[in-house]
């Protein structure tokens, strides 16, 4: 029975943002993992891997505070999904998923803060306002001066509202998890699910390593496959939502 290591992006490849106004729930989430599991079973069918044991780690912005009692919605769900799921066989297939707060080499540090706000700033220059053909109603410049002063009536500033969540050591913990585990001969296979271009450092250290590493991404072009020639990449459709 082959090992599989799976890496996977989370946010990268759940594709959240296409639901647009909608935030995620459950149905999301859920969907979400038993596509990504389709998929890699689709794999082994397609390379003739009759028995595997898959060790899934889904990384993303799992905290948004220090403390390990912080933890997001979208990583409440998602355990909900990994209860449900547990320690699952499919056929010859054996499959255990967690959403990773520790890295391989690390298990007793907890990476917390994962996801935080950040404040959007907008570069309307002057030369932008220029360009409009009707400066007397421009919205822009509204915008503009708006961001530059704020508004006189509420007193609310840009950067009280114009915000967005990012996440922060999630690409980096995967790397170093990919990089610790082309160290060593735990896993036969390792795959990263992830159309980011932040993954290639760890990828090209796993092929001077030749290590078995694959690609899973889901964008319609990869223009750095000639970087990674070692790696053998699969297209993945995006997951789909009702």
């Amino acid at each position: 029975m082959e090992s599989i290591l799976v890496l996977v992006d989370f946010d990268n490849y759940a594709c959240l943002n296409t639901l647009r106004s909608q935030r995620p729930n459950k149905c999301h989430i859920n969907s979400c993992c038993e596509q990504l599991i389709d998929s890699l079973l689709g794999w082994c069918r397609d390379n003739t891997v009759d028995a595997a044991e898959f060790k899934i780690r889904l990384y993303g912005g799992w905290y948004d505070g220090i403390d390990i009692s912080s933890q997001t919605d979208l990583r409440k769900m998602l355990n909900a999904f990994i209860r449900q799921y547990g320690r699952t066989r499919k056929k010859s297939y054996r499959i255990l998923m967690e959403a990773v707060d520790y890295l391989l080499f690390e298990s007793n540090t907890i990476l917390t803060k994962t996801q935080q706000q950040k404040e959007i700033k907008l570069r309307i220059t002057q030369d932008v306002l220029e360009q409009c053909q009707k400066k007397e109603v421009c919205t822009t410049k509204v915008v503009a001066d708006w961001q530059r002063t704020g508004c006189p009536g509420c007193q609310v500033q840009h950067f009280d509202l114009l915000k967005r969540k990012c996440q922060k050591n999630v690409d980096t913990a995967l790397v170093a998890d990919l990089i610790f585990a082309a160290s060593n001969n735990d896993y036969d296979v390792i795959i990263v699910v992830s159309s980011d271009y932040d993954m290639v450092p760890g990828i090209l250290f796993a092929g001077i390593q030749n290590k078995n590493v694959v690609l899973f991404h889901n964008s319609n072009r990869i223009w750095y496959r000639d970087m990674i020639p070692k790696c053998h990449i699969v297209t993945c459709t995006r997951p789909t939502y009702k």
